[in-house]
């Protein structure tokens, strides 16, 4: 009887003309963790080629005083070859984790790449989260001792009733059940694993054990903090007790059966801010983890710059359990993908200093139309070691040039043929970042590290662009990205030389579009910078500081044209 959820998925759901239709799933109780049968409802969200994606929702196991959060909604990620599967029960199959504070864009991510690789999973969310708090907001759980605690209780007991649905599909083999999660979706996988024999492979990035530390600790636990302090002893001490038995540290001998199997991958930041290094080196060592990485440097936010590579991290430990015939393909247009990868790290990189000895360069120009106006524009940039060079005439803006010499001092043209150099009061190490909005450069920094890194895993494009490439007469290519989830309206055409290099982009977004020509985009290549400041100009120093907030200025008039 296990699969009967799975016959009415492969009835009912491989049909793409259902589409925003609600369905009823049937779940008997011989097949549920809890001895209780429960039906499912799932609505297909979108599909393509690859993977199709439900809306589920199920009733928890655990009712509680607020109805809303008796219900809990997620996200089914299905290979296409999985909705037509009528039992074979030969594929592993994820249920993730989410992150405390998000918008589930990466549990997203995570879960799309796998069900590509051939891997159904699967996301839910936890209680009094969304939807599950109702009009009290996030706030519910902290309504009682009783209500907090409860909800840890549930929030296991719901996990296992989604692994009840994971295993009732047709497709999926039972006893390859993995895990995975981030931050405190990290925490939640390796704590579920001590509760739940059906669990085979763990994936616990950016977690830790010690939750009375980690909680006191981190800024974002500030709330859970407060509420603990305001409770009386005796309640301070029934939460410190639950924690402890549902802490990561007391499922060792879980963790360290799967180590032993290989099946448990741990990931760490050198200098997390949030789950203290203590804590992960805790988790480390009683978990007995022969699979651990360290990002160096990283902090818990600066470690989403290795975000692709993390993710390809994960597809391929969970995909050790696939059976050789259902190794996925390479998605077609693969050397797209790679090429639309490799274009978006090297714009990133522009931003990043270049390796040693090396150089960036980029000079493009072109016109951007909006509101029944056209703007043309120009721009070029180069930069090697400290000195750079940035030049060119933008909308809003006008004619512009400013840079650096090989000691970093900075300086800016001005009119009139005036130079203004930065040198008064200055500050070794002070940079115009300094005075940039720190949420908004955080964001800025975060997103063009993570485009960075694309070009070590493509394949992650997969999960937001529909792509189309054609060959040209002259030996170019073109290639067309659409947003596929819609978030994006419009068009944006790209034409590459034979030798796979840019050489224009046009865009039609709705509101903007343009035509831009690029003539030179090169990181970390030969580059040489002009080593004097610019000739013919009336040179007038400045204090450093004031040239820096200029900058910082012109720097966040931008940043608020792409992150308001």
């Amino acid at each position: 009887m296990r699969s009967v959820l799975g016959w009415l998925l492969v009835g009912l759901l491989g049909l793409s003309s259902l589409h925003g239709k609600n369905l009823l799933l049937s779940i008997p109780a011989q097949d549920c963790s809890c001895g209780e049968g429960f039906s499912a409802s799932a609505e297909l969200l979108q599909q393509d080629t690859a993977i199709s994606t439900y809306k589920i929702t199920f009733p928890s196991p655990i009712r509680t005083s607020l109805p809303e959060n008796n219900t809990v909604p997620g996200e089914l990620f299905l290979p296409r070859a999985a909705e037509d599967d009528r039992g074979s029960h030969s594929l592993p199959a994820v249920l993730v984790f989410h992150i405390l504070h998000g918008n589930y864009e990466l549990e997203r991510l995570l879960c799309g790449s796998l069900a590509r690789a051939g891997i159904p999973a699967m996301f839910c969310k936890m209680p009094y989260f969304d939807e599950r708090a109702g009009q009290a907001g996030r706030g519910a759980i902290f309504a009682s001792t009783d209500v907090f605690l409860e909800s840890f209780t549930q929030g296991q007991a719901d996990a296992r009733r989604a692994i009840d649905l994971l295993t009732s599909l047709p497709a999926v083999d039972a006893g390859k059940i993995g895990v995975a999660g981030t931050s405190l979706g990290a925490i939640l996988s390796t704590s579920l694993c001590g509760n739940e024999p059906r669990i085979r492979r763990v994936a616990a990035m950016l977690g830790g054990g010690d939750l009375r530390r980690i909680f006191s600790f981190a800024r974002e636990t500030r709330q859970f903090q407060n509420f603990i302090s305001r409770q009386t002893p005796p309640d301070q001490e029934r939460i410190w007790s639950l924690l402890a038995r549902i802490d990561p540290l007391a499922q060792a001998a879980a963790l360290q059966n799967l180590s032993r199997r290989g099946a448990l991958m741990l990931v760490f930041a050198e200098n997390d801010d949030v789950i203290p290094p203590d804590c992960a080196r805790q988790l480390a060592t009683a978990s007995a983890c022969q699979n651990v990485t360290w990002l160096p440097g990283a902090t818990h936010y600066t470690a989403i710059a290795a975000l692709p590579g993390l993710v390809k991290q994960n597809v391929a430990f969970f995909a050790a359990d696939l059976p050789a015939a259902a190794s996925a393909s390479a998605p077609a247009g693969q050397e797209a993908l790679a090429q639309v990868a490799a274009i978006c790290s090297a714009w990133a990189k522009m931003f990043t200093p270049p390796a040693p000895g090396k150089g960036h360069a980029l000079q493009l120009q072109g016109s951007i139309s909006a509101a029944a106006q056209k703007h043309q524009f120009s721009l070029s940039f180069l930069r090697h070691g400290n000195s750079f060079r940035l030049s060119g005439n933008i909308p809003e803006l006008g004619e512009f040039s400013c840079g650096a010499d090989a000691a970093g001092t900075p300086w800016m043209g001005g009119k009139n043929q005036r130079l203004f150099i930065g040198r008064g009061e200055a500050q070794p190490g002070r940079t115009a970042a300094q005075y940039i909005t720190p949420r908004r450069y955080f964001r800025f920094q975060m997103g063009s590290s993570f485009l960075a890194a694309l070009e070590n895993a493509p394949e992650i494009l997969n999960q937001y662009l529909d792509l189309q490439s054609d060959s040209l007469a002259d030996g170019s290519r073109r290639l067309s990205l659409r947003s596929k989830n819609g978030l994006i309206a419009g068009e944006i055409v790209l034409t590459l030389d034979g030798a796979g290099q840019l050489r224009a982009l046009a865009f039609d977004l709705g509101k903007y579009r343009g035509e831009i020509q690029v003539s030179q985009c090169l990181a970390n290549g030969e580059v040489s910078v002009p080593a004097d400041f610019p000739a013919g100009m009336q040179a007038q120093e400045v204090r450093q500081e004031d040239l820096l907030r200029m900058w910082a200025a012109i720097w966040e008039f931008f940043l608020e044209k792409i992150d308001p």
